[in-house]
């Protein structure tokens, strides 16, 4: 089958540009968009297996377009600057890759893709235009198909219809229409997408509608038509693409193409710094663990009795690589399908059934005495805990690729793609997870790459002296964390049954009296229906306009709320607060709890926030709002077993007291040494005033202030947080930076170390690479530098608090206490704990939260005791 690929360039490398974080070669050149475009060429020739490519490029000289319209493609800014040195990498990688490519002056790229595809369509049993842009729709026709690499889309005549709602011939006529933002082509004012698909499902063509304009019975649209005529004909103009380029007259067999990298582009790759392609691309030998087609090779076998299994577990000295594939990742207490293991010279894979017992398995695995190497670790340690508090040191590879590279959000497949250069053999799909042969070949493939990409993570580590974050945080955390989600947290689902009846009530009534008052029905989850009654309707002021209508937004509807106008917008707050966390809590909490347990077990993510803060899914038990009554109102549904009381614990201020041990400020520290409210402080040194003399909304204004300038927050950014005018936000910041005057010369020195090293570090050496912070673009700069006063402090609570729970983890262990520890939110942990050990687990916790580490000023925790978790403030 002969099958032409015809590349949209410029479009790959303005997706790839955004889509990429940043990445530098040797010399420091960006090279992020060069490694996207890449990735999706070899993804394209991999995927979709083209017999024959052809690269379409836009020059710098503007098109014949411009000559016909002035504001064409005006709107356009100049291209990033960190952009602009790769357009030359990526010509000389295409030429490397031996691949042909055209460009012509006074033409676009979407003209040479036009061209081509018309002079070949005959040649070809199909062509894909490789490209995100709908104008290249038009030519989809017979073997003509468009291909959206990002999305593995391929769109045919239907497919394209149904996306645009108008046939690929109608495509130019619908554009001339509707216009297109991005090229600045007007179209007809007040015509819109289903305007267009409508007009044209009735008479086919621009022209038809022309010729057709009193038979147009929406009122709208025939004016709009009528008064703008020759908007319309000019953007068909504009809109037409070129498709008899003289200069596209190669012959066919001139494009065929077979990717044979040789020793130029290897060389063109490691100036790159493309380690992972080098590998990809058959520079260098592939793993000698890289799974061949049998599953016997390699010293590798599937085991099937625990004897077995025991016999391979003594053979394993020094680490031991697990992968399991669990019924459901989701579950803590999931069934096991299979789990393949790799020691120094062998792997096994088990095949859980009748023959060989789950909990054999992992009977067998809490005894090993060497580290256990894997990922999703976590699910492993909860099922070994139930065997075992002594258990093999855990070495998680997600998590030691997250502490590299805190950005960066990929899966463990992903990660062996891109460290290893390895192509990874996908798993079955959830319905065929039972069936074993289809979990053997690729679990063992994964178990046996983990030792190739610990050598490199490791080296990596100490390279980047992040080891202590690692071993001495992180993986002592696993354990912890495993333990707090097997014993989950008790719920009163029947409070939650009540409380979801009283909000649906009330919500109703809000509903019912906003009609009453607007006269109208009005659908109050709908932005439009909102913003119509509201800007339209009620003729409100407009506070901002979003690209699809009026904003109706949050902080817009405080806005109005206080202007005292109309009632409604208070009323849609209220509105929208109840529906959300009845929608958002209190119907999904009950659901979640665990048929077994009948607790709810919430999932910690040690690897999601870069500046390595916990996070939790599946519920989320972070975001429960804690700023209404009736978002606090939900913790009451939170409760401590009979014979239990919880405990929670909580570090008060933590960042302002790092913020004041690294500092150094005087006042700030005198403020934390003799015990005075730090905010209540701040507002005196503000605004002139004695401590007794300071307001309520004084002291609010100065939380906002110390929360908000630590974290790098502008004059533009405090005015909107406390509803001020800028200046005065301006003065506010001089005025606390001349009282605080340390504090400003610490977060300004923040800035410059991270401009010289290129990241952000915590007290415990855990890092964040911020390359942005030497950009060009003052924007993108000034983002990093925020990012720069961020990481230091929120990072080093994060760890302070990580310490504290595993500290007191194994004193609870050490004692053998029965307390439990069952959340973590923040600064915040929640014990559950038999009234017994009431006196013991209060001291015990408040005194080694605060040990964590020793500062110019004390940690200091404060404790509440209750039946449910709104009871213990």
């Amino acid at each position: 089958m002969k099958k032409l690929i015809v590349v949209d360039i410029s479009n790959f490398i303005f997706r790839a540009f955004f889509a990429i974080r940043p990445l530098n070669s040797v010399d420091g050149t960006p090279v992020n968009a060069v490694y996207g475009v890449l990735s999706m060429l070899l993804k394209i020739i991999k995927e979709y297996e083209p017999t024959h490519i052809l690269i379409a490029r836009d020059t710098k000289k503007a098109s014949f377009r411009k000559e016909k319209y002035e504001a064409y493609k005006a709107n356009r800014t100049e291209p990033p600057e960190e952009l602009i040195p790769q357009f030359a990498l990526i010509e000389k990688l295409i030429d490397l890759l031996d691949l042909k490519s055209l460009a012509l002056p006074g033409f676009e790229a979407d003209d040479i893709i036009g061209s081509a595809v018309t002079k070949y369509r005959e040649d070809f049993d199909e062509i894909l235009i490789a490209s995100g842009d709908k104008d290249l729709m038009q030519f989809v026709d017979g073997p003509i198909k468009m291909l959206d690499s990002m999305k593995d889309k391929v769109y045919g005549p239907a497919e394209v219809e149904e996306k645009m709602g108008v046939r690929p011939d109608q495509i130019v006529d619908y554009l001339s229409l509707i216009g297109d933002s991005s090229d600045n082509i007007p179209g007809v004012p007040g015509i819109g997408p289903k305007g267009a698909s409508k007009l044209l499902k009735e008479f086919e063509t621009l022209e038809g509608c022309i010729e057709n304009l009193d038979k147009i019975t929406n009122k709208r649209a025939h004016n709009a038509l009528k008064e703008n005529l020759d908007k319309a004909y000019l953007s068909k103009e504009l809109i037409e693409i070129v498709t008899d380029l003289k200069e596209v007259n190669f012959p066919s067999d001139e494009l065929k193409y077979q990717l044979t990298p040789g020793p130029l582009l290897k060389e063109y790759l490691e100036f790159l710094n493309f380690k992972s392609f080098i590998k990809k691309l058959g520079f260098e030998e592939k793993s000698s663990l890289k799974m061949t087609e049998t599953s016997q090779s390699l010293g590798q076998k599937r085991v099937q009795s625990v004897a077995e299994l025991e016999r391979f577990l003594a053979k394993s000295k020094n680490h031991l690589a697990c992968y399991a594939v669990w019924q459901d990742k989701l579950d803590p207490f999931a069934k096991l399908n299979g789990i393949a293991l790799a020691n120094e010279k062998d792997s096994i894979y088990l095949e859980v059934s009748s023959k060989l017992n789950e909990e054999e398995v992992w009977k067998s695995l809490s005894e090993v005495k060497s580290a256990l190497l894997g990922v999703d670790l976590k699910l492993i340690y909860i099922r070994l805990l139930k065997h075992s508090t002594i258990l093999p040191p855990p070495i998680d590879l997600m998590q030691a690729y997250f502490v590299i590279n805190p950005d960066r959000k990929m899966n463990f497949e992903q990660v062996l793609e891109e460290t290893l250069g390895e192509e990874v053999i996908g798993l079955n799909s959830q319905a065929d997870l039972l069936d074993s042969p289809g979990l053997e070949r690729p679990s063992l493939q994964r178990v046996g790459l983990m030792k190739e990409l610990w050598s490199l993570l490791k080296d990596d580590l100490k390279e980047k002296e992040l080891e202590k974050a690692f071993f001495e945080i992180d993986m002592p955390l696993i354990k912890v964390l495993a333990e707090m989600e097997k014993n989950g947290v008790d719920l009163n689902s029947k409070f939650y049954f009540e409380l979801e009846k009283e909000f649906t009530l009330e919500v109703e009534k809000i509903h019912q009296e906003i009609q009453k008052i607007a006269g109208m029905e009005v659908n109050l989850r709908s932005p439009k229906q909102v913003g119509s009654l509201l800007f339209e309707k009620l003729e409100l002021p407009v506070i901002k306009k979003t690209k699809t209508g009026f904003s109706t937004d949050a902080d817009t509807l405080q806005e109005l709320a206080e202007t005292d106008l109309s009632p409604i917008p208070s009323l849609i707050l209220k509105y929208r607060e109840l529906d959300k966390l009845n929608s958002t809590y209190v119907k999904v909490f009950p659901k979640l709890v665990n048929e077994k347990t009948k607790k709810l077990h919430t999932h910690f993510k040690l690897n999601n926030a870069a500046t390595g803060r916990l996070s939790s899914d599946n519920p989320n038990l972070q975001n429960i709002p804690v700023r209404t009554e009736n978002g606090r109102r939900l913790r009451k549904g939170f409760i401590a077993p009979s014979g239990h009381k919880l405990l929670s614990a909580d570090y008060s201020q933590v960042e302002l007291r790092i913020l004041a041990h690294l500092s150094q400020d005087p006042v700030m520290i005198d403020a934390f040494l003799n015990d005075k409210d730090i905010h209540q402080q701040t507002a005196a040194e503000i605004f002139g005033l004695k401590l007794n003399e300071v307001t309520k909304d004084q002291r609010s204004s100065a939380k906002a202030i110390n929360f908000g300038l630590m974290y790098g927050q502008t004059s533009f950014g405090l005015s909107q947080t406390l509803r001020i005018s800028q200046k005065e936000a301006k003065d506010y910041i001089t005025t606390y930076f001349e009282r605080f005057h340390d504090v400003k010369i610490y977060l300004d020195s923040l800035k410059d170390i991270c401009e010289k090293t290129g990241f952000a570090e915590t007290i415990f050496g855990r890092k964040r690479y911020l390359p942005d912070i030497k950009s060009t673009n003052r924007q993108v700069k000034a983002m990093a530098e925020r990012v720069a006063i961020n990481s230091p402090i929120q990072g080093t609570a994060a760890d302070i608090i990580k310490i504290a729970m595993v500290n007191i983890f194994s004193e609870m262990d050490a004692r053998k206490l029965k307390s439990k520890m069952i959340l973590q939110v923040h600064d915040e942990l929640i014990f559950e704990v038999p009234a017994e050990e009431l006196d013991e687990m209060t001291e015990l916790v408040p005194q080694l939260m605060e040990g964590v580490v020793q500062f110019k000023v004390p940690l200091k925790v404060d404790y509440g005791v209750g039946d449910n978790w709104f009871d213990l403030k």
